[in-house]
């Protein structure tokens, strides 16, 4: 990734989304710049270089917007929704896409007020997908209220369309999450998805019926993450991530990991800071989990940017790593191969964001 322009890292982050394409973490929201001064829209952050990259993502209204949703397939990155958290332009349904490969924005679907039964309003907090050609988005925030209908967005028409949903519907009134797996849709986040004791079912949608159904989740030692809102979860193949959250006055720091083909919950051994809200969570190369956490109300900034490793890296992951970390890199750094410099940014410049 080396269209952008390399900033200093952002003193706070708020109303995040989050994903990754490779290495990198893309992050779509509002920040604080080095100096003070707010900006938004979509950053990278290189984990290996730790490198920080600002990309010109404007709607056609030239805004940016919080609470928007994001997935990335590919090298492609899929925005929707958010808002501005102003009464100007409280809250949007557009659809954009972000190339990495050369920095290119489309639009897909423009921002319209004038929807019918098959196009989803302007609203905040979804939760999107991809999945065989299509963006679908399920729940959100419409006119203040958390609605449960799902929509999905075919690339190759570039048309909208209501999606039905047979069976029991989750009760989607927090931060919902979720993934395809064997050609299903696993759902998890905000406990209310399935009621008290949320996280001993999994609610599953499948395509081929378009109905969902309800199926219980276990643990060898009968040990469940306890109900809770405002958590994170991410995922990478057949697992998925449970990263924190809070319920009254307790803030959760726990890590849980749930198997989506057992549907086993595990409770890891690490956690997160005491003390912080996470923003959002993403996995990178299959092995780390990022989460970017905030804040501290004391001081209203961000104070962790952490990263927990899930599964081995490989060795060329590790190499990378141990050259980034060497006192004698930008001596030796022109001795390495060209590949290497591009993967160490040692090649990079900054271009002005188009």
């Amino acid at each position: 990734m080396d269209v952008g322009n390399c900033i200093s890292a952002p003193k706070l982050l708020n109303g995040l989304s989050m994903t990754s394409i490779g290495r990198s973490l893309i992050i779509y929201g509002g920040y604080m710049k080095d100096d003070g001064r707010l900006g938004g829209g979509l950053l990278s952050y290189d984990t290996i270089s730790g490198i920080w990259r600002e990309y010109k993502t404007y709607h056609y209204t030239d805004e940016y917007f919080y609470f928007a949703s994001i997935i990335a397939n590919g090298n492609l990155v899929y925005i929707f929704g958010g808002t501005d958290l102003e009464d100007y332009h409280p809250y949007t349904n557009s659809l954009v896409s972000y190339d990495f490969r050369n920095g290119t924005l489309q639009t897909l679907f423009h921002e319209t007020h004038d929807c019918d039964e098959n196009t989803p309003p302007p609203m905040s907090n979804s939760c999107i997908f991809y999945h065989n050609t299509c963006i679908y988005v399920l729940g959100g925030i419409y006119d203040d209220v958390h609605v449960n209908t799902m929509y999905k967005f075919c690339l190759s028409t570039s048309t909208w369309s209501l999606v039905p949903q047979n069976g029991q519907k989750p009760l989607l009134t927090g931060n919902t999450f979720g993934t395809i797996f064997n050609n299903r849709f696993y759902l998890f986040g905000d406990s209310s998805v399935t009621g008290p004791n949320g996280f001993r079912d999994a609610m599953i949608f499948d395509f081929s019926t378009n109905t969902w159904t309800i199926m219980k989740t276990s643990s060898k030692i009968e040990q469940y993450p306890e109900d809770r809102i405002e958590e994170s979860f991410a995922f990478s193949s057949n697992l998925g991530y449970l990263v924190g959250g809070k319920k009254a006055d307790t803030i959760y720091t726990d890590i849980w990991r749930i198997d989506l083909e057992t549907l086993e919950w595990v409770k890891l051994e690490y956690s997160t800071h005491t003390g912080l809200d996470i923003s959002c969570t993403s996995i990178v190369d299959n092995c780390y989990l990022f989460s970017a956490e905030g804040c501290d109300y004391d001081s209203g900034l961000l104070k962790v940017f952490e990263r927990f490793t899930i599964q081995p890296p490989t060795l060329y992951q590790l190499s990378l790593e141990s050259l980034k970390r060497s006192p004698n890199l930008g001596i030796n750094g022109i001795s390495l191969p060209p590949s290497i410099m591009d993967e160490l940014n040692l090649n990079a410049k900054d271009s002005s964001s188009k």
